[in-house]
């Protein structure tokens, strides 16, 4: 179970959404006090708790007015279930592996997953939880029940994605979220915290409810730019499911991840699996496509193996396995649509390591988009036999650039044309 005090950043986006009508607050893990900075000035009550003494203690001769309560939150609230607050503001602890998980009502869940769904038993009706959380609650599909909860029977009005790395030495993903405690949600305000600009992507609440009730900004943007592409492409391009022509399955090799003769995620080394020998476009379909299923950067593993290495890829790795397509053309789709930043918000799951979902990978549509960009394709081709990382992603980019800001590529100006492919002819005239 960790604490992790509040940057300053974020106390200022929770002083937005504070309620000029509050008057009694509660503060389930006060730690240091960070939140409280955002009332002091203001005519509160305060219940202040925390399982540290210290840091109580620390917080009591400029509190003296206040309730400060040295107790478990959860056990707390437990026998205070009929206390009601017009605020809970909180930044909880969280637990990062499953051996720190508590029993709640039956389950073995993280902390805070137990801190949020009891702070929001502890509201009035009408009154507002301000929360920081971390993945577990936002995007976990192990969690989905209690995302449902809180989504029919509060309505959640904003989710602020917060920047990476926001508490120091943790990697996980971190969100605000504001809630009131009255009716069901209809729609969320996501917005990403990291942006000037205030960048925010209002999401209904039958989207939500196709996407598992995901709750990440940066999952929608990248779905959103994902599907126009597509939608893009099927104007001009017929699609084949990919399931339909492809063997897509986890690696069988469960145990023994060390072992030489296997491959493993770290098989993938400078944009290539150890197990891609063919230099010879005419041996290409002795190959097939291998992506790493759990890995921060999985979504750029797409690559080419000798489909004799299939029997030694763990399950770690997931294999697609073409029918009657060149797998090249097949790579080109892949790598042109996922393996980008867009690409990384759409297909990584998991509240703590990342991963690719085979059941994600066989709902794709497949588009041969090498018949609307022949010079590009044709440049891919010749860099990837050649394992030149940098052209392919050179190429790679331009494509989606492409597809991502213009459009129907056939609609072009001519011109425009010319212009966007000239890097392109450059890097060409290099090869």
């Amino acid at each position: 179970m960790k604490f992790h005090p509040t940057p300053s950043f974020i106390v200022e986006i929770i002083r937005k959404h504070v309620p000029k009508t509050a008057r009694t607050v509660l503060e389930p893990a006060v730690g240091e006090g960070a939140l409280l900075s955002t009332f002091e000035k203001r005519n509160y009550q305060y219940t202040l708790i925390d399982i540290d003494k210290s840091r109580l203690d620390a917080l009591s001769t400029r509190l003296k007015s206040h309730s400060l309560i040295h107790a478990d939150f959860i056990a707390w609230s437990q026998k205070n279930i009929s206390q009601r607050f017009d605020l809970v503001l909180t930044n909880p602890p969280f637990s990062a592996k499953a051996e720190s998980w508590i029993d709640f009502e039956g389950e073995y869940v993280p902390i805070e997953i137990a801190f949020i769904m009891q702070a929001r038993k502890l509201l009035k009706a009408g009154g507002t939880l301000i929360a920081i959380v971390p993945d577990s609650i936002i995007n976990s599909s192990r969690f989905l029940k209690f995302r449902t909860i809180l989504l029919e029977n509060s309505m959640i009005n904003y989710v602020y994605q917060l920047p990476q790395k926001i508490f120091s030495k943790i990697e996980g993903g971190f969100y605000l979220i504001i809630l009131t405690a009255c009716g069901s949600t209809k729609k969320i305000s996501l917005r990403d915290a990291s942006s000037n600009r205030g960048k925010e992507i209002v999401v209904t609440v039958g989207k939500l409810r196709e996407n598992m009730h995901r709750l990440d900004y940066r999952y929608y943007r990248g779905y959103q730019q994902i599907a126009e592409i597509i939608n893009n492409i099927r104007a001009q391009v017929s699609s084949l499911d990919l399931n339909s022509f492809c063997r897509i399955v986890r690696g069988s090799i469960r145990s023994n991840y060390h072992e030489e003769s296997l491959h493993h995620s770290n098989s993938f080394v400078n944009g290539f699996w150890r197990g891609f020998t063919v230099k010879d476009i005419r041996y290409i379909e002795e190959c097939c496509i291998v992506v790493k299923r759990v890995a921060r950067d999985a979504h750029q593993s797409f690559g080419l193996i000798d489909k004799s290495n299939i029997y030694y890829l763990t399950d770690c790795l997931i294999l697609i396995e073409q029918n009657g397509l060149s797998p090249l053309k097949l790579l080109f789709f892949l790598r042109v649509i996922y393996a980008n930043e867009y690409g990384k918000e759409y297909l990584l799951k998991g509240s703590g390591a990342k991963f690719i979902a085979v059941e994600g990978v066989r709902d794709f549509s497949f588009f041969d988009i090498s018949t609307i960009f022949p010079d590009e394709f044709k440049l891919f081709s010749k860099a990837y036999l050649n394992r030149d990382i940098s052209k392919c992603l050179q190429v790679e980019n331009y494509v989606f650039n492409i597809l991502a800001s213009r459009g129907r590529v056939l609609s072009i100006k001519p011109e425009l044309k010319e212009s966007c492919l000239s890097p392109l002819r450059l890097l060409a005239s290099l090869s």
